[in-house]
C-alpha cells in the first residue's frame, strides 16, 4: 500500500466524512506525497498526521463549515447592508468566510486604519480588502467587523470627496 492509500484509511478510519476524506485526498495527490517518505517524514508524518485529524476531528465535531457559511452569509449581508449607497464600492463577494469588497480607487491604507481599531484586514490588487476571520467567529465579531469597516470606508470616501 503506497502512502497516499495509507492517508486515505486513516482518514476513513477516524470518522471522518467521506467528502472531507476524498478532498484529503485530492490534495494530498496534488504533492509528491513526501509525508512518509524516509526517515524525517516518518517523523513528520508521526507528529503532522495526527495534529491534522484532529483539527479535521474539530472541524466536524464543532459544525465549523456550517458556521463558516451562516457567519460568511452574516458578513456579506453585513457589508452590503451597511455599504450601499457608497460610491467607492464597486461591490461586495465572497464564498463562506471569504470575503472581498473592491473599492474603485486603491485603498492600501485601510490596512493600518483598520489596524488601529483592532481589525486585521488585507489589501490585493490595490483595492480589494481582503477579509479571511477564523472558522470559529461568531456573531458579535461579524458585527463589530462590519462596523469597523463601514466606518472607515464611509469616512475614506468622504474624506475623498471633500479633500483639505
Amino acid at each position: 500500500m503506497d502512502s497516499f492509500t495509507s492517508w486515505r484509511l486513516k482518514l476513513c478510519v477516524t470518522r471522518i466524512p467521506p467528502t472531507v476524506s476524498a478532498i484529503v485526498a485530492e490534495i494530498l495527490q496534488q504533492f509528491d506525497s513526501p509525508f512518509l517518505v524516509g526517515d524525517n517524514d516518518l517523523m513528520l508524518s508521526a507528529t503532522a498526521g495526527p495534529t491534522a485529524l484532529s483539527v479535521l476531528d474539530t472541524i466536524v465535531a464543532d459544525d465549523l463549515c456550517a458556521n463558516a457559511e451562516r457567519m460568511g452569509t452574516r458578513l456579506m449581508d453585513g457589508l452590503r447592508t451597511r455599504l450601499a449607497g457608497l460610491q467607492s464600492v464597486v461591490e461586495v463577494r465572497g464564498r463562506g468566510l471569504m470575503v472581498g469588497i473592491e473599492l474603485r480607487e486603491p485603498c492600501t491604507e485601510l490596512m493600518s486604519a483598520a489596524l488601529a481599531r483592532g481589525l486585521l484586514i488585507n489589501v490585493t490588487a490595490d483595492s480589494v480588502i481582503r477579509l479571511l476571520p477564523p472558522l470559529i467567529i461568531g456573531a458579535a465579531e461579524i458585527d463589530q467587523i462590519v462596523a469597523t469597516l463601514g466606518e472607515l470606508i464611509e469616512a475614506r470616501e468622504h474624506a475623498c470627496a471633500n479633500p483639505g
